[in-house]
């Protein structure tokens, strides 16, 4: 994976955060292989004036339903990080009241919600901090022996975190887990079965850890050989999806729409001898 960022266009942003969030957030939803729409989350830490005339620290996280391929500076709900970095002091905090809190410390009210994140991104001490769900990350992750492998992959620039549910509990979680460390060794963080966070106090610097982690394990799945991707011309049966149409109509009690996917990913992903097994068992509870 190539970094995107051009110096032509960050530079004339100058050291505006916000606009730098914007910017290196847009380059993170470009890639597919990192964040699909609506996925990841990223935030930048900053201080502004408040109504009062106050310096207030304040986390502009990434808002609920947008995507960052597309994101704008209203879709980055700005909260009071003191309230947020208090929360994850808490033993225990429920959905609901983690959404009533984290709304309660926006200085916005027209604000969209912080991402389910927002907890966890205000704990991270660095400015920006980046959070996608690389393919090629959860992937490695997810083998047999996974974690061993993104360990000796990585070794001790990255912290390794168990699969907690996301939310309060994994960001309680990490506060616990990274009490009194020294985070300038790190440059990155890795949620196993889940996906990657990257942090600095330059956007840039941020943004490029997540492009060369992501980088290292597509390299890792290369030389293992498994990173290659099932295709197949497309083959027209229209028969067969009208019956199976059919038959979903009268499940449904009323008539469906069915759309034939023949990319050649799909079509090749369908000619699997193992489809039947893959296809049917849902997503992993790991990832939900």
């Amino acid at each position: 994976m190539e970094s995107r960022w051009d110096d032509a266009i960050a530079t004339p942003l100058g050291d505006d955060p916000l606009a730098l969030r914007v910017y290196s957030s847009r380059l993170l939803g470009q890639e597919p292989d990192l964040v699909l729409h609506g996925g990841g989350n990223t935030s930048v830490k900053a201080t502004v004036r408040n109504f009062f005339g106050d310096d207030e620290a304040v986390l502009y996280v990434k808002g609920s339903g947008w995507d960052l391929a597309t994101i704008e500076a209203v879709g980055f709900a700005p909260v009071r990080l003191v309230p947020l970095q208090r929360l994850a002091q808490l033993p225990h905090l429920s959905d609901s009241d983690m959404v009533t809190q984290q709304r309660a410390a926006l200085l916005d009210p027209n604000a969209p919600n912080p991402s389910v994140e927002a907890i966890l991104h205000a704990v991270i001490p660095r400015r920006y901090v980046d959070h996608t769900h690389a393919d090629a990350i959860v992937t490695l992750s997810n083998t047999p022996e996974g974690e061993q492998r993104l360990r000796d992959l990585y070794g001790e620039r990255v912290l390794f975190v168990p699969y907690v549910m996301p939310g309060f509990i994994l960001a309680r979680e990490i506060y616990t887990l990274t009490r009194g460390i020294d985070w300038s060794q790190y440059r990155g963080m890795v949620l196993l079965h889940h996906g990657v966070f990257t942090f600095a106090d330059e956007a840039r610097t941020a943004y490029e850890a997540m492009i060369d982690l992501v980088s290292e394990a597509e390299a890792a799945l290369q030389r293992a050989d498994a990173i290659h991707i099932a295709l197949a011309p497309p083959q027209r049966h229209l028969l067969t999806l009208a019956r199976i149409r059919q038959a979903v109509s009268q499940v449904r009690g009323q008539a469906v729409v069915a759309q034939w996917d023949q990319r050649p990913e799909a079509v090749g992903f369908a000619n699997l001898p193992q489809v039947q097994d893959i296809a049917t068992r849902g997503p992993s509870p790991r990832t939900m």
